[in-house]
């Protein structure tokens, strides 16, 4: 996420500062406000050698240095450092197949908005369960399918009629949208909500300043544009009630010492989202009993489990159970014995 973010403030910087329509600076404002808090909440040595890039392009655009060569290929240099921080090649793309053979499956209208749990087992059978939980562009697909993907292609399509319409500073910002796009295709940031709907807000600015449609086409965009939107709705709501199901099955357990109502709370808040919270509180629950093999399953099957294990280098059910509630923010003297 800290590449996805840093890549956007030269665009929001920009379109606060430099667009006609008074009233769109108001929602850009509160978008650069959450991406430079993002930042502060996050560490990231690549990250900030992509900050340092991205004020150099904002730089050469408010202050028209003598550098439009050197800017333009910025954004491609931003890429190429977030790629090179995050998983090999080889692996996104394998990902990338994976969920293009999903999508094949239904591919007009997809599997329905809010079909994660008819999903995600066809992408656990093909080893590639990371694409979904993080690719936007395979979340709508497969979802939705490929009818809200034709948003994006206009999306694009508007992008770059600017970008060869406008003047230079604006094609500086165009190429920049751009890179998200094309970055995105690779790192899946854009499946983030808060990121996504900064870079519509953004985009949405970039175009409205000279791009027009007709009042049939309009129509049609704001169509699709609800289509591509449901995923993310259905992420709202079912993340947040799932987090408030497993808030209560934790007071069920640290309060109420009900051992039972909590797991019938962590499981419910599970059928509602695969939230990793409820994921791991559920396999302390059973790992304090001593059914350390129910456990591990919840483990296998969880979204996090591999990267918290690759991450500390350990093989233990304990020690991956602490890690992992540690990084979800919940202290493991609460749910898990240290006998």
């Amino acid at each position: 996420m800290n590449g996805f973010y840093l890549l956007i403030i030269p665009l929001a910087i920009y379109e606060l500062t430099k667009h006609k329509n008074q009233r769109m600076k108001y929602p850009l404002f509160a978008s650069l406000l959450l991406i430079l808090i993002s930042f502060l909440l996050t560490q990231s040595i690549w990250g900030t050698a992509v900050l340092i890039l991205s004020l150099i392009l904002t730089l050469s655009i408010h202050f028209k240095l003598k550098v439009p060569k050197v800017a333009y290929f910025i954004p491609l240099l931003r890429i190429v450092i977030v790629l090179l921080s995050g998983y090999d090649i080889t692996e996104r793309l394998s990902w990338l197949g994976a969920g293009i053979k999903i999508i094949s499956k239904r591919p007009l209208f997809g599997f329905g908005p809010g079909s994660r749990a008819q999903i995600l087992p066809l992408f656990t059978e093909a080893k590639s369960l990371s694409i979904y939980i993080h690719s936007y562009f395979i979340q709508i697909g497969a979802e939705t399918g490929l009818i809200s993907l034709l948003g994006i292609i206009i999306l694009l399509w508007g992008i770059l009629k600017e970008l060869f319409s406008g003047d230079e500073e604006r094609k500086v910002a165009g190429i920049s949208l751009i890179s998200v796009l094309v970055y995105n295709f690779l790192e899946y940031n854009l499946s983030v909500p808060l990121v996504y709907l900064t870079f519509a807000l953004i985009s949405g600015a970039y175009l409205n300043a000279s791009f027009s449609l007709s009042v049939f086409k309009n129509k049609i965009l704001a169509v699709l544009s609800i289509v591509m939107l449901t995923p993310l709705l259905y992420y709202f709501t079912a993340h947040y009630l799932s987090a408030l199901v497993f808030s209560a099955g934790r007071h069920e357990i640290l309060h109420n010492k009900d051992r039972i109502r909590a797991e019938e709370l962590y499981k419910s808040s599970l059928e509602i989202y695969p939230f990793p919270p409820s994921e791991y509180a559920l396999a302390a629950l059973y790992f304090n009993e001593g059914n350390n093999s129910q456990a591990e399953i919840i483990i296998q099957q969880s979204q996090s489990a591999n990267l918290i294990d690759k991450t500390t280098k350990r093989s233990g059910t304990k020690e991956i159970l602490s890690t992992g509630l540690i990084q979800f923010g919940i202290d493991p003297l609460e749910l898990l014995n240290q006998d």
